[in-house]
């Protein structure tokens, strides 16, 4: 009898646990496809794993589990790990300069670079600018080293102490530079021979490919612009390593299991805690590639990605042994929301519900330049109904709302971009629409503020006053 009732206790459990986690996939799988339908995204692939690695993988919109996307920023743990294991290796020292190994790394104050350690370029403390790691290359870009070569000999940093974070891309393609000079061959090769194969990874590439499912940019509210791939293998190591959902999974698994100690042979579990280790000399919660967050009980490692037509985030929470990939074909939404939206339903919480102010916002630029279009053909009328006047005053009264629209104007391509937290050529670069709306904007309010000035002074018999 007690033979029996454990295994009727047992059956009921296992029943009772295969329904919870039909209830849990299916409430990730409503929710995941509602943040899709809510942003129009064309296509979402997910993994969530566990120390035993992959327990969901769904596809939604069109695209396919097995479909190869561009990874972005995620590509820099890749680069961080590489970096420890030639760390682990004896290859060289994560506290040896970097001129120590790219003999043309110089500032304009060589005694400030000569400083730089390989660590500061992990950490994101080297002092180079975030606006000088958007200088993204087109694949048939020539003389990279060289030119970026002249680029930090122009460079000017008084001092760099290492405690000051500035997220750029630069400091992991110097890193890129330094692992293929030190194993003599190209990152892609040694991607392969270091990760991918080892952690049975066979459908990721550090090497330039058009293998990509197609990525898009939004017009409006929609993902509907296409965007071709072009980039430079020098960018691999920052942001252009492709990956699958899937292999991105037993990667993260990989990572997570050897930072609990629990995989054997794959990473060591000294290099694991390194990787995840955030600089204890500023408070930004960067590591090694990752960001990091929480108290000693309770940590999160992430981070998100994007290339020109693609969003990714993935994250690790150890003490949980979960892992959440999420790889999007658009740019222009946060897939950090489906991320953390996901951990939310894993521990029986509910996904907080993100603000779409911020999108509606940037994706409603083509109407702000449609209205200002408008204004402008009609004070463009006036202009010519008053025979094209182009008269001024000296008067300062009526200059003041010139001023102010030229001011206005310079907003949209001056400061908007820095609010936004880029460049206008990287706002063109990656989100085409909103960056030419930003140039429109600029033109359109300046010509009004001139042909609203012009068409006054005609009505007020300005010109006379400037003898």
């Amino acid at each position: 009898m007690k033979v029996l009732f454990l295994i009727l206790m047992f059956t009921c459990l296992f029943s009772f646990s295969q329904r919870a986690a039909t209830v849990e996939r299916k409430k990730i799988s409503e929710y995941i496809e509602s943040v899709r339908t809510k942003y129009n995204i064309p296509g979402i692939v997910v993994a969530i794993a566990d120390e035993n690695g992959l327990q969901y993988l769904e596809s939604f919109g069109d695209v396919a589990t097995d479909d190869l996307f561009q990874i972005g920023s995620l590509s820099k743990s890749f680069t961080g790990l590489l970096t420890l294991k030639f760390n682990e290796q004896g290859l060289l020292n994560i506290d040896d300069p970097v001129v120590k190994y790219l003999d043309w790394f110089e500032y304009k104050n060589k005694k400030v670079s000569d400083k730089i350690t390989i660590r500061n370029l992990l950490y994101q403390t080297s002092g180079l600018t975030t606006n000088m790691g958007r200088n993204f290359l087109k694949r048939d870009s020539k003389d990279v080293r060289a030119n970026l070569a002249n680029v930090l000999r122009d460079f000017e940093l008084e001092s760099a102490d290492g405690n000051e974070f500035i997220y750029s891309n630069l400091n992991y393609r110097l890193l890129g530079y330094i692992i293929e000079d030190l194993s003599n061959d190209s990152y892609g090769n040694v991607l392969r021979k270091e990760i991918t194969k080892p952690f049975s990874m066979t459908n990721t590439t550090g090497f330039v490919t058009d293998n990509f499912v197609k990525g898009f940019q939004y017009f409006l509210y929609y993902p509907i612009v296409p965007i071709g791939v072009n980039y430079h293998k020098d960018d691999i190591p920052v942001g252009y390593i492709g990956s699958t959902a899937a292999d991105m999974s037993r990667y993260l698994t990989v990572l997570m299991n050897g930072y609990n100690g629990t995989e054997d042979g794959l990473i060591d579990q000294t290099t694991a805690r390194l990787l995840f280790a955030p600089n204890p000399l500023n408070r930004s919660g960067y590591a090694m590639g990752w960001m990091t967050w929480g108290d000693a009980h309770s940590k999160t490692f992430a981070h998100d990605g994007a290339t020109q037509g693609y969003s990714t985030y993935m994250t690790i929470v150890p003490e949980i042994n979960k892992n959440v990939i999420v790889l999007s074909n658009a740019f222009g939404h946060n897939p950090w929301e489906i991320g953390q939206g996901i951990l939310n339903i894993v521990q029986d919480k509910e996904p907080v519900d993100q603000s779409k102010v911020l999108f509606y916002f940037i994706r409603s630029f083509p109407l702000l330049v449609l209205l200002h279009i408008l204004i402008l053909i009609y004070h463009m009328s006036v202009w010519f109904r008053l025979k094209r006047p182009i008269l001024f005053t000296k008067r300062i009264l009526p200059n003041i709302p010139l001023v102010f629209g030229v001011f206005a104007g310079l907003f949209w391509t001056l400061v908007m971009p820095v609010l936004l937290g880029a460049t206008l050529m990287t706002a063109i670069e990656f989100d085409r629409t909103s960056g030419y709306c930003l140039i429109l904007l600029s033109l359109s309010i300046i010509a009004i503020s001139f042909l609203s000035y012009f068409n006054k002074g005609a009505k007020k018999g300005w010109g006379s006053d400037l003898s």
